[in-house]
C-alpha cells in the first residue's frame, strides 16, 4: 500500500501565483466521469474537495476539529488542516502543501491522498484535468505489491526491541531495527526450505516474493540516503567473501543490485582480515564505531554487514544557557544529578492516561524527528514497553498535534552491543543457526551445508543541545560445517587394498591385512 509514485506534476499556468485558485480550478475526472466540483491550485500543487472525491471512490471520511481521516480497505490517511505533516497507516509524510479550507470547503492534496489509497493519478495539463482511477478499474494495469520493507523495519523492529527490553530490563538499550532487518534481508536471499520460512516469519514477509522484498528495500535505501538540510543519514552494506569459495553469482548480484553492497574477496586466514573489515565499519560510521569483527573463525566463509550513520541538528537548537543540573530518578535506584536541557515553544505532542509524548524535529524541513515517550508517575517504563507494538505505534502517531509547551530532556550517551543469536532464535528463526539443519543452499556452488554463525549488533548515540549523532552496525557471519569445507569425495574400492584393525585407546594395530582378490 505504502508505495508512492514519484511523478512530475507539470502545470501550464497558475491563475494566482503564490495563492489559491478555487472557482476556476482544474476538472476532476474519477474513473472516466467528471465530478461537478472543481479542484484548486495552491502554489503549483493541485487540491481537490475532500468529500466530493474521496467519498466518490468509496473511502470513509471523518472530520473533527481540523483532523481529517480517510480510510479505504486496509489503508488509512490522516491529515491536519494547515499542517504539512500527514500519516499513512501511522507512518509520517511531509506534504508540499497542507490541507486547507477554501470557500468553506475542505481541500486536500489530491495526489498524496489518492496514491496513498492505491489510486492511479494523472495530470493532463492541456485540459487542466486531474484523472483519478481506482484500483481494479480497467486500464490501471497491475497493482504494485505493498512495500514489505515497512513491515521489516516496523513489525520486526518492535518485536526485536521487545525481546531486548525483556532480556535487558532496567538497562539502557539502543538498537537499529532497520540495520538488523536489512542485514537479515540480504542473508534471506540465500535461504531455502524451512530456513527461508522461519526467517520470513520473523521478518514479517510471509507470502511476499523475495524479489518484491528486494525492490522495496532498494527503494527504502534510496529514500534513506537522500540528503536533507540539517540531517545526514548514510546507510551502507558490504559483503566480504572468503577467497577460493565459490558463491552463487545470482546471490552476489542480488545484494549488489538491490542493497548496493560492496563485494570484496578477502583472505580470511590473513591476520589483518578483521582490521580490513573494521576499517570499512569505521569509515561508514564516521568513526563512531571502531569495529565489529574481533576475529575470523576458520569455518567463516562470508560476512554481510550493514552500517547506518545519522547526524541531525534540531530544527531549533536548545540553548546551552538553559541547561541545568537536575535530579533524575532511575527505577529502583537512588536519584542522580544530570545535565537537563530545556526548550519552550510549539511541539507536536499528545498525552493519555499512561504517558505523554513529544516530537523534537531535526533539520530545516523536519525530515526526521526524535519521539520521546514518558510514562506517567503511576506507571513505569516496563509497562509502557509491554504495550509498544506496531499497531499502538500507528495509533499514537496519528494522535500527535501541535501544542505550546516546554520540554526538559537530559543529555545522554549510550553504547550498546549485543549478539543476537539467542534473541532471534527466540523470535522463531533458530533453525538458521543450526549447523546440520539450516538451509542456505542458494549461497554456494555446489550447494554446501551452511548456517549463520553470529549476528552481532553495535549501536551508539549522543544527544545534546545541538542535536543527535548515532551509528549502528550489524554483522552476520556465515559458516560452513566441517564436512562442507572441502569438496565431497567419492571413494570406490575397486582394486587391491590394505586394511587394519586398531585399538584406538592404545593405538595398537590388532590386525592388518590386504585384499588382492576378494
Amino acid at each position: 500500500m505504502r508505495k508512492f509514485l514519484v511523478l512530475a506534476l507539470v502545470l501550464a499556468m497558475c491563475l494566482m501565483l503564490g495563492g489559491v485558485t478555487y472557482a476556476a480550478g482544474p476538472t476532476v475526472v474519477l474513473d472516466g466521469k467528471p465530478l461537478e466540483t472543481a479542484g484548486a491550485i495552491d502554489n503549483g500543487r493541485t487540491l481537490v474537495p475532500l468529500r466530493a472525491v474521496f467519498e466518490a471512490i468509496g473511502a470513509q471520511v471523518t472530520y473533527y476539529q481540523g483532523i481529517i481521516d480517510v480510510a479505504a480497505g486496509q489503508a488509512s490517511v490522516r491529515l491536519h488542516v494547515g499542517a504539512r505533516t500527514a500519516y499513512v497507516n501511522g507512518q509520517t509524510h511531509l506534504l508540499d502543501v497542507p490541507a486547507r479550507i477554501v470557500d468553506g470547503r475542505t481541500m486536500v492534496p489530491f495526489r498524496f491522498v489518492a496514491e496513498a489509497l492505491d489510486c492511479k493519478v494523472e495530470w493532463k495539463p492541456a485540459g487542466r484535468t486531474v484523472v483519478i482511477t481506482r484500483p481494479g478499474v480497467p486500464g490501471t494495469g497491475k497493482k504494485p505489491p505493498a512495500p514489505p520493507a515497512a513491515g521489516t523495519t516496523k513489525d520486526f523492529g518492535f518485536n526485536l526491541f521487545a525481546a531486548l527490553a525483556k532480556e535487558d530490563a532496567g538497562e539502557n538499550i539502543f538498537v537499529s531495527p532497520a540495520s538488523v532487518a536489512l542485514a537479515l534481508s540480504m542473508v534471506y536471499n540465500g535461504a531455502d526450505t524451512q530456513t527461508k520460512k522461519a526467517m520470513a516469519e520473523v521478518l514479517g514477509v510471509q507470502g511476499v516474493p523475495v524479489e518484491d522484498l528486494n525492490k522495496a528495500n532498494q527503494a527504502l535505501l534510496k529514500a534513506l540516503n537522500s540528503p536533507a538540510p540539517g540531517v545526514k543519514l548514510d546507510v551502507a552494506n558490504s559483503l566480504w567473501a572468503k577467497q577460493d569459495v565459490v558463491f552463487v553469482a545470482e546471490f552476489l548480484e542480488t545484494v549488489k543490485r538491490y542493497y548496493g553492497a560492496e563485494i570484496a574477496k578477502l583472505d580470511f586466514n590473513a591476520p589483518e582480515a578483521p582490521a580490513v573489515i573494521n576499517k570499512w565499519v569505521q569509515d561508514q560510521t564516521n568513526g563512531k564505531i571502531d569495529g565489529i569483527i574481533d576475529r575470523v573463525d576458520p569455518d567463516d566463509v562470508m560476512y554481510l554487514i550493514n552500517a547506518i550513520y545519522f547526524l541531525g541538528t534540531w530544527t531549533t537548537e536548545l540553548d546551552r544557557a538553559e541547561t541545568r543540573d537536575q535530579p533524575f530518578y532511575p527505577a529502583g535506584r537512588a536519584q542522580k544529578q544530570v545535565p537537563m536541557m530545556s526548550q519552550s515553544g510549539d511541539f507536536r505532542y499528545f498525552r493519555d492516561a499512561k504517558f505523554e509524548a513529544l516530537e523534537l524535529p531535526y533539520g530545516k524541513d523536519q525530515s526526521a524527528g526524535m519521539y520521546i515517550f514518558l510514562p506517567s508517575r503511576d506507571s513505569n517504563l516496563e509497562e509502557f514497553q509491554r504495550n509498544l507494538n506496531a499497531d499502538n505505534w500507528a495509533k499514537w502517531q496519528s494522535r500527535f498535534a501541535t501544542k505550546e509547551g516546554r520540554v526538559s530532556l537530559p543529555r545522554f550517551s549510550i553504547e550498546y552491543e549485543k549478539t543476537l543469536n539467542e534473541i532471534l532464535s527466540g523470535m522463531g528463526m533458530g533453525i538458521a543457526f543450526q549447523p546440520n539443519a539450516a538451509d542456505f543452499s542458494k549461497l554456494f556452488t555446489p550447494p554446501s551445508r551452511a548456517y549463520i554463525g553470529e549476528v552481532k549488533h553495535k549501536a551508539v548515540v549522543d544527544v545534546d543541545e545541538r542535536g543527535t549523532e548515532a551509528a549502528a552496525v550489524t554483522s552476520i557471519s556465515i559458516k560452513l560445517t566441517s564436512a562442507g569445507l572441502d569438496e565431497p569425495f567419492n571413494m570406490v574400492v575397486d582394486r587391491p587394498f590394505l586394511f587394519a584393525i586398531v585399538d584406538k585407546k592404545t593405538d595398537t594395530v590388532l590386525f592388518m591385512g590386504s585384499v588382492a582378490n576378494p
